[in-house]
């Protein structure tokens, strides 16, 4: 292969040390030097800004799944029984991967956490396991942002170089892959990995990667949707696992990255841009991209939302919809389409009956189960059709996430409002109050005080 050539890409300050310790034709050898070289002097005050959103954000969401079921019973499996992280769902103490493992899982447990197109969730299994090893490790405030905006910025740089392609969620993709690399440098960054320890450590997260098992997500109709579906929090463990078993000294091929065989090829990927892996490193930031939700529904869910919520004012009440008619991209109409949805999870990706709920003046931030039986938002449901657009598609498949909603009431006035770029985007930014008011009332809602102790003195002044 072409010589990877990022010497001149590096961020300020790193060139040199990079020159020095890269190994010429070895990808992993560059990327590893590129994270080693990584300094917070060099993050701009912007993206410093947008990190300490992402982690409020991150705890929050992590923090409001007190109430679902399945983290309780996560945390049965695993026999957790004190230690010295704490455990953000539950308030209880476990050990450090115990507590990677479930606040990973919890971040993404409401589908409320941040998001991003090429990646899926990022800061589930960025966020929470850096903030586990910051805590037993006393690292500091600068060495935890350095660290999760490299885990973001190397992270989505892997997923274009590997993942990025129009016919992704057709083939072996999956999030829980592609994050795995983030949370590995994001680890190796808290615990000051040197370039040769990275290298093996990301052998030893390949080697505990889990499968790609999004082709029976839930994403073709007559499938269940899993609430698994994302797994981080195995992605996250097992990363965090490589990067303590990389320290130890065990031995291991320090070129997974490399070659026709390369990581790319044992996710299943067709194809590798390896230009990609830093490319721009330093001068485009990544992390500013990151999209922070407003509502805890599925992202593809968001524009149809906002185009409704735009629209609602102008609705004298319920009982003048006629219908409501909804156009977007294949995959969104496909997944999200189902009106009566029999658990909190499937609510999540229940574009009709959230919108009936946003029409019943339900808050979209708090959701729960009491939600699923609500006689308003069934009966607002059957109103809804979802529409396949081809315009939308092409603008799906260029990484957009765009609807229309069409709301005809029943003395014939029609309401209609296009999104193209949905509330929480890098150019469409969720406002600050209405962000204040998501982190609050998640983490106001945990019974456990020990939990709002913590999440208030680690957010401060964000809040």
């Amino acid at each position: 292969m072409t010589r990877f050539l990022i010497f001149c890409l590096l961020l300020p300050g790193a060139l040199a040390q990079a020159e020095k310790i890269a190994e010429p034709g070895s990808y992993t050898a560059q990327v590893a030097g590129a994270v080693v070289a990584f300094d917070f002097k060099d993050i701009p005050a912007p993206v410093i800004a947008k990190v300490e959103q992402l982690i409020a954000d991150s705890v929050a969401v992590a923090v409001g799944a007190h109430h679902i079921g399945l983290m309780n019973d996560l945390e049965e499996i695993l026999e957790v029984n004190g230690g010295d992280s704490l455990i953000l769902h539950s308030g209880k103490q476990g050990k450090l991967l115990e507590a990677v493992y479930l606040n990973a899982m919890a971040a993404n447990m409401l589908d409320f956490d941040d998001s991003h197109v090429l990646t899926g969730h990022p800061g589930a299994s960025i966020i929470q396991p850096a903030l586990v090893i910051a805590q037993r490790y006393g690292n500091n405030r600068e060495e935890l942002i350095e660290a999760i905006v490299a885990g973001y910025e190397f992270n989505i740089r892997w997923s274009r170089a590997a993942f990025d392609f129009p016919a992704q969620l057709k083939g072996p993709w999956s999030s829980a892959l592609l994050q795995a690399y983030g949370t590995t440098i994001a680890t190796a960054k808290l615990l000051k990995l040197n370039q040769e320890q990275l290298q093996r450590a990301m052998y030893f997260m390949a080697a505990q990667m889990p499968l790609p098992v999004y082709q029976k997500l839930g994403l073709v109709p007559g499938q269940t949707v899993s609430a698994l579906k994302n797994n981080y929090g195995q992605s996250a463990w097992g990363a965090v696992h490589a990067v303590l078993t990389a320290r130890t000294g065990a031995q291991a091929d320090g070129t997974v990255l490399d070659g026709d065989q390369g990581l790319w090829r044992m996710m299943g990927s067709p194809r590798f841009h390896p230009e990609e892996l830093v490319k721009d490193l330093g001068s485009h930031w990544e992390t500013l991209g990151v999209q922070i939700k407003p509502y805890a529904a599925c992202r593809w869910m968001h524009a149809p939302i906002d185009g409704l919520l735009a629209l609602r004012e102008q609705i004298p009440n319920a009982a003048a919809v006629k219908s409501i008619d909804v156009y977007s991209y294949d995959i969104a109409i496909d997944f999200l389409s189902k009106p009566n949805p029999d658990s909190l999870l499937e609510l999540q990706f229940s574009l009709p009956h959230v919108f009936g709920l946003a029409l019943a003046g339900e808050s979209l931030i708090a959701m729960s189960e009491a939600q699923i039986n609500n006689a308003a938002a069934l009966s607002l449901a059957e109103k809804v059709t979802l529409h396949k657009d081809d315009r939308y598609q092409g603008l799906f498949v260029k990484k957009m996430l765009p609807a229309k909603v069409v709301i005809t009431l029943t003395d014939g006035t029609v309401l209609e409002q296009e999104v193209l770029v949905p509330k929480g985007e890098e150019s469409n930014p969720i406002a600050s109050d209405e962000h204040r008011l998501k982190i609050t009332t998640l983490i106001e809602s945990s019974p456990h005080v020990n939990v709002r102790e913590y999440a208030n003195e680690l957010l401060g002044e964000t809040l």
